[in-house]
């Protein structure tokens, strides 16, 4: 990674080997990047626009009880136009007591906002959102507590999502609890319990079905070839940190 020397609206890279670069810039709104390609003994250009920004107001609530949560640090990365996701130019913001946050200097686009780091330890939250330039947007991101002196049962999987929170079964242990129930690999993880968990990162989705004691049944309903189906996750194993 290299920072520009600046030089008004221009800058520019020194001494790059050849090859290919992406060329991002997140300050003062831009949300911008390129792919460039760069030849032996040639200077490339590229131009960066910046699209605007504006303020994101959001709310961080407990996914079981909907209670605020308090002291979440939340951020924004940039789904930038080369596909590539970039920390976006806003400062930190931390949920108040009554679970609320505001970002200003987002920058305008397609925007991923990322909520962690609560104490006693919560799941990341994550949201995606498209911000317009001087039109503030608003936000709420569930998290998922965990149990106060509990064992997190390992799921025997790895649950993954894209910038919709379509939430994916990845990958699977034959042997783990999610295999044993009949789940299976791209299966959609759509409730747990019953209750919808949509709006849940994989971190918040992992404990909503592990964070219980060794044993305990968890209903976990997946969509798969466009029909729903629920099934019997019994976790046994405790997950290892």
């Amino acid at each position: 990674r290299s920072l520009a020397t600046i030089d008004g609206d221009s800058f520019h890279f020194r001494g790059l080997a050849a090859g290919s670069y992406l060329v991002a810039a997140t300050g003062g709104g831009a949300g911008d990047s390129q792919i460039v390609q760069v030849q032996a003994g040639q200077t490339a250009t590229v131009t960066l626009h910046n699209h605007g920004s504006s303020s994101v107001h959001g709310h961080v609530s407990d996914w079981r009880g909907g209670a605020a949560v308090v002291g979440m640090r939340c951020q924004t990365m940039v789904d930038s136009p080369s596909g590539t996701l970039m920390w976006g130019n806003a400062n930190p913001s931390y949920s108040d007591n009554n679970g609320d946050f505001t970002l200003d200097g987002v920058a305008a686009g397609s925007n991923r906002i990322i909520c962690d780091g609560g104490l006693p330890f919560y799941s990341n939250g994550i949201a995606h959102l498209t911000v317009v330039d001087g039109q503030p947007a608003t936000v709420s991101i569930p998290v998922v507590k965990r149990r106060e002196g509990g064992v997190v049962g390992n799921i025997g999987a790895v649950i993954a999502s894209d910038s919709a929170l379509v939430a994916r079964i990845a990958t699977l242990d034959p042997q783990g609890a999610f295999a044993r129930a009949g789940l299976k690999t791209g299966d959609v993880v759509v409730s747990v319990d019953g209750a919808s968990v949509a709006k849940l990162a994989p971190m918040g989705i992992d404990f909503a079905i592990g964070d219980r004691p060794l044993g305990s049944h968890a209903a976990v309903g997946v969509t798969r070839a466009g029909k729903e189906v629920v099934a019997d996750v019994v976790v046994t194993t405790p997950e290892q940190f």
